[in-house]
């Protein structure tokens, strides 16, 4: 992602080392990642770079609907091959052999459903994407400098857990497309 540079956000933790540049720089981008995620929107560095994802959405969700239609027709096939009865919409095996195929059936369904869960959900981060603002460049420097000094969210001494000051939210919350978990 590298919206934000590690120059910048080093010289916010005070850091003038270089020997840990490749740890810090996974900090960096697991900031950059951990901001987006709570923005449930991707983050572009400038507009033209989110006009070019935008207007990619449409043909990977046609990508994923045509594999995902495959994939349904298949495990229709595979479930209606085996010796079951069904009972609101749930397979129940006949015997104990038909347990593994049945089984099989049910996590090739679980994965089509996964797959095709995140396909509209990367479509919608897209759609919803944003040009990176003063506000999630700070937040994601404030996150990088809380692990980068810290590594953790959480100081312990003497078996007492004191949380760290956390205003990544604070800064991130008006940007927020939709509440989530």
């Amino acid at each position: 992602m590298s919206i934000v540079t590690l120059d910048q956000a080093k010289s916010q933790g005070r850091i003038t080392w270089a020997g840990e540049d490749d740890l810090l720089q996974g900090y960096l981008d697991a900031a950059e990642r951990h901001c987006c995620n709570f923005l449930n929107r991707n983050v572009y560095a400038d507009q033209s770079t989110l006009d070019a994802a935008k207007a990619l959405v449409p043909a990977a969700l046609a990508t994923a609907k045509t594999a995902y239609d495959a994939a349904y027709t298949a495990w229709q096939a595979m479930s209606a091959a085996l010796p079951s009865t069904n009972y609101d919409g749930v397979f129940y095996p006949q015997n104990t052999s038909s347990t593994s195929a049945n089984d099989l059936a049910d996590i090739a369904f679980e994965q089509l459903t996964h797959d095709w869960t995140e396909a509209l959900k990367a479509a919608r981060a897209t759609y919803y994407g944003m040009v990176a603002n003063q506000t999630f460049i700070q937040a994601v420097i404030l996150l990088f400098a809380g692990w980068a000094v810290n590594r953790e969210y959480v100081i312990t001494e003497l078996s007492n857990a004191i949380e760290l000051p956390f205003g990544v939210t604070a800064l991130l919350f008006p940007d927020r497309v939709q509440q989530g978990v």
